[in-house]
């Protein structure tokens, strides 16, 4: 997970900043720093793989003793004990930069005053434009599996029907596709227009509203009217959720986004699991052949 988000972030930030005229120590040192929070910020894997590795030594020590019935250690509980730890170190590393900015400016240029000349409101509009998407998608994932809503695998399934709305309305911002006339900005097949993926995201939102106060299951004997009207609107927000995701996979399918996106992704997860696996192998002949108690 380091390896492979330190290397993502040095292709991304590492040549501008150099090329503003950062210390490369601290930036390169940044880059790497922060590069590790991905293992204890949510949703982490590591965190996910320690939980299930957690709860099965758990369960066995239980068993051991004469507990048939433990408690069963979730995932949620791990995202939430290591959550304030990671804002932590997060606040940590901001202040020692700026510290490092205060004692040695020359370290930390600042962005020259003429560049750009934007007014203050433009900058800090860029600023929201750029941050606010983003964060509202990692805190949509994180809550709902903190408040219960979801298990991690459906919160990341969340995560990615966000991130493909999100890609498909920045590729219109970008000017990254083809503007022809449209009839209608409600035309199924409207590339141009922010519409689809506005509406899919409030409909992605409501449906989460609607979980967290009726019960949307459908195999039951009886339905209360209230949970029935619920289900009614699930129904049509979850049209609506899919005309955007028809359009934005069309979108990022167009760009030419989406198969590297989908290979790099195949990499990763095909990484961890290899060092899931080798990691079992190995402790499994240490332990067989009696490394732990020489050790």
């Amino acid at each position: 997970i380091v390896g492979a988000t330190v290397v993502t972030m040095g292709l991304l930030s590492l040549p501008t900043m150099l090329r503003r005229g950062y210390d490369p120590s601290l930036a390169c040192g940044s880059i790497c720093a922060s590069g590790t929070l991905g293992q204890i910020i949510p949703p982490s894997i590591v965190l996910v793989i320690l939980g299930d590795q957690i709860s099965n030594a758990y369960s066995d020590a239980q068993r051991a003793i004469g507990n048939w019935s433990p408690d069963p250690v979730s995932v949620g509980d791990l995202f939430a004990g290591a959550l304030i730890p990671g804002l932590m170190l997060v606040f940590m590393y901001m202040g020692y930069q700026l510290l490092i900015a205060i004692i040695k400016p020359e370290s930390s240029p600042p962005i020259p005053r003429d560049e750009g000349k934007t007014s203050t409101g433009d900058f800090i509009s860029k600023i929201l434009h750029a941050l606010v998407p983003p964060v509202a998608l990692i805190v949509s994932v994180l809550g709902s599996i903190l408040t219960g809503i979801a298990t991690p695998t459906e919160a990341a399934a969340v995560g990615a029907i966000g991130s493909l709305l999100l890609a498909g309305m920045r590729t219109q911002e970008l000017g990254m596709l083809e503007t022809a006339e449209r009839k209608s900005p409600f035309d199924f097949m409207d590339f141009g227009s922010r519409l689809p993926t506005i509406v899919a995201t409030l409909c992605l939102l409501f449906m989460l509203v609607l979980i967290s106060f009726f019960d949307l299951r459908v195999a039951r004997n009886e339905i209360p009217a209230t949970d029935m009207i619920a289900i009614i609107a699930a129904g049509f927000a979850s049209l609506g959720l899919m005309w955007g995701i028809l359009v934005s996979l069309g979108r990022v399918w167009r760009t030419d986004i989406l198969r590297p996106i989908m290979r790099s992704t195949m990499e990763i997860s095909s990484m961890v699991f290899v060092i899931l696996i080798g990691a079992s192998v190995f402790s499994l002949v240490f332990r067989g052949l009696g490394g732990d108690e020489m050790v």
